[in-house]
């Protein structure tokens, strides 16, 4: 796995859920996103595909038309009764 490719993919997304990268310490911080349990260490590589995949979501992917990472995308949500994602999906398949 290519780590530096992925932090410069990461450091260019318009929007940062990866506040601080250090690869040669190890150490990823996290911001804008609710994590059940702290993150801090890059232990392997499924942390860097982690961080990978976070980034592409919010910079890139759109559910219904609204890019997931907007402001405006949460506010869509509470208007649908929603809090996050994952209500949003249960409600869908109910």
């Amino acid at each position: 796995m290519n780590r530096t490719l992925i932090k410069n993919y990461i450091n260019a997304g318009s929007i940062k859920v990866v506040a601080n990268l250090d690869l040669a310490a190890n150490k990823i911080k996290y911001t804008g996103i609710t994590q059940h349990r702290e993150i801090t260490e890059i232990t392997g590589d499924e942390e860097m595909s982690r961080a990978f995949l976070i980034t592409k979501i919010v910079n890139e992917l759109t559910l219904g038309g609204w890019n997931v990472g907007s402001p405006v995308y949460s506010q869509q949500l509470k208007v649908l009764g929603c809090e996050n994602l994952d209500d949003l999906l249960k409600k869908e398949r109910l």
